[in-house]
Parts: C-alpha cells; sequence; structure tokens
C-alpha cells in the first residue's frame, strides 16, 4: 500500500506543457488596388462646415464650377475657380493662393505650401 499523505498537504501533480502559440493566417493577397472614394454629390448652393487637422472651420459652398471657402480663423472668404480633375474620382478647386481638393473622405486644402486636411462636420439642408 503506497505512502499516505497527511490531509493537510496539498498534492501537486506536474502540468503537462501545452504549445499555446498561436499562428496568424496569412494575409490574403488581393489583386485590386484599393480604390479611391469618389466624392458625395453636393445640390448646388449646399454648404459644408468642416473641421480641420489645424483647428479651423471653414464653411465650405459649393455653387455650380465654383466654390466659396470662408475661413472662420481669418474671418475672410475666397472664391475658388474649379478646375478639371483627371480621375473623375474627386473635384479639385483652385485659385493663385489656394488649393481644395475634395474626395470621398473630406477636403484637402493647400494654401502657401501648407496642406491642412479636413473632415465634414455639418452640412447645410
Amino acid at each position: 500500500m503506497p505512502d499516505a499523505v497527511p490531509a493537510d498537504e496539498p498534492v501537486t501533480q506536474p502540468v503537462p506543457q501545452v504549445d499555446t502559440a498561436i499562428t496568424p493566417a496569412p494575409p490574403v493577397a488581393s489583386n485590386r488596388a484599393q480604390e479611391p472614394v469618389p466624392p458625395a454629390p453636393v445640390v448646388d448652393g449646399m454648404y459644408v462646415i468642416y473641421k480641420c487637422d489645424d483647428g479651423t472651420e471653414p464653411r465650405i459652398t459649393f455653387s455650380g464650377n465654383l466654390v466659396k471657402v470662408e475661413l472662420t480663423v481669418e474671418s475672410k472668404a475666397v472664391v475658388l475657380s474649379a478646375r478639371a480633375s483627371a480621375t473623375n474620382m474627386s473635384d479639385t478647386y483652385s485659385d493663385d493662393t489656394l488649393t481644395l481638393h475634395r474626395d470621398g473622405l473630406g477636403v484637402t486644402l493647400d494654401s502657401g505650401g501648407k496642406t491642412t486636411r479636413c473632415t465634414e462636420s455639418q452640412a447645410s439642408a
């Protein structure tokens, strides 16, 4: 008969080693490049207020082939004329001082070598 273990001492047994490493699945290859998102249509005369990376909140009114950009920080309005986009997947407007590029994710403002990314925060009805 085996030796008895006193009741007040815990019985320990070796724990078997289990391989817990998880191997991630290999990435799925895609033959398609990520397609750009086209800008959402805007109603003529509609304005959109954007929130920009630099803290500005420009109000941009779309009217035919023109946009009116009102910068809230600088308290001045700039009217930009339309320039055709090569891909038809975005809208680009420009004048001598500012270029506005509109895509499905927001707008990019380029002025004097400074680029600011903006996302829509409010649109007119």
